[in-house]
């Protein structure tokens, strides 16, 4: 298989398109998976890369990535609905992967796609699953694997109509944000930066394994704030007091001092964000 990327290949990698089957052990080894939140570069039909980091299973021991094909088509929706909605549905390929620090950068700003194949990890290898349902079989008729559906032809990467009558296809429903609400509170942060704000303890945990060292409920400063659709919401680049270090990160993983004229409407809107993400 030709080799897209420039960086070395990361991964035996699979697409598992069984809703029914999470994998929480390898089918390989039959070892415990592990949860580790990878970044995905998918390329959607004609030419839409899209980096998505997503939860997958994975197993240490056979190097094995396993992405839910209906979790990662939803996040498709996610990010297509506004940006492109005229690509749902449409064929998409997992590419590979990138690097942490891509991914904070590409937040920012998006990667060119003349310099994706510079900063792109291919898989080492793409399997090809096969699964039939456990139950009692007679010995002369072994179980048949189920058919799966092919990436792009599952229900939730398709558009729907919303009335017969309607030949036009829309989007699902699928929002997280009122982008009403999310547009007015962006303007009205925009106009009042810097905004202080303090870093959550579970974010400081998490922060902290990628490598940036912010102490919890530490005094940090909101220096720009930026849409980053749907699956993103409002994202803030902060900065600590008496560093140089910027750190992109979620609105919804920040808290604001009582005294901030936005704090309530900045409550509401982190409220409503992870009411719906769960």
């Amino acid at each position: 298989m030709t080799q897209l990327g420039k960086l070395p290949p990361l991964y035996r990698f699979i697409s598992n398109p069984f809703e029914d089957v999470r994998f929480s052990t390898c089918p390989e080894c039959s070892q415990r998976t592990l949860l580790r939140k990878v970044p995905l570069v998918v390329h959607v039909d004609p030419i839409h890369p899209v980096v998505l980091n997503k939860h997958c299973r994975y197993c240490p021991d056979c190097d094995l990535l396993i992405a839910h094909q209906d979790e990662l088509e939803k996040l498709l929706v996610f990010t297509f609905q506004q940006r492109a909605p005229e690509v749902i549905g449409n064929d998409y390929l997992v590419l590979g992967t990138v690097d942490k620090a891509t991914w904070r950068k590409q937040q920012k700003e998006p990667i060119p796609m003349g310099r994706l194949p510079e900063l792109l990890h291919d898989f080492k290898e793409v399997l090809t699953l096969q699964y039939a349902p456990g139950g009692w079989y007679p010995n002369d008729q072994p179980p048949a694997p189920r058919e799966a559906p092919p990436p792009a032809k599952s229900a939730g990467w398709q558009a729907e109509s919303t009335s017969p009558n309607d030949e036009s296809p829309v989007v699902p429903a699928l929002a997280i944000d009122d982008p009403k609400q999310a547009e007015t509170l962006l303007a009205k942060m925009e106009a009042l930066l810097p905004i202080p704000a303090e870093v959550r303890r579970s974010t400081a945990n998490y922060l902290r394994a990628q490598g940036s060292f912010i102490p919890p409920h530490r005094q940090v400063s909101i220096s720009n704030v930026l849409y980053h659709g749907d699956e993103g919401g409002i994202v803030c680049g902060i900065s600590p007091k008496n560093s140089k270090e910027a750190v992109v990160i979620s609105l919804t993983h920040l808290k604001i001092p009582y005294s901030h004229p936005l704090e309530k409407e900045i409550r509401s809107y982190q409220k409503a964000r992870l009411r719906k993400i769960g």
